[in-house]
């Protein structure tokens, strides 16, 4: 796999990129995940309020595995500070 290594305590930034319709995680310049539709709404809604992107690191790497295929697959989930 050559994907990057992903570990906890990395700083990620938080961007659009391209055509996704939610912002990325972007690790090293390349987009490592998304964030869920729901959390992007909230994410807008402070952007919209005059917030910004303080500080964003990974905080837990999940594994996980997809029983049909037999991939394992790894899922930042990152800690995001706001400023305003």
């Amino acid at each position: 796999n050559n994907r990057t290594e992903l570990l906890a305590g990395d700083s990620v930034s938080i961007e659009m990129r391209g055509n996704s319709k939610t912002l990325c995680i972007v690790h090293k310049r390349q987009v490592i995940g998304f964030l869920s539709q729901n959390f992007h709404k909230k994410v807008q809604q402070y952007f919209h309020e005059n917030y910004t992107v303080d500080n964003a690191v990974i905080d837990f790497v999940v594994l996980w595995h997809n029983r049909d295929t037999g991939e394992e697959l790894k899922h930042p989930l990152c800690k995001i500070v706001l400023k305003k």
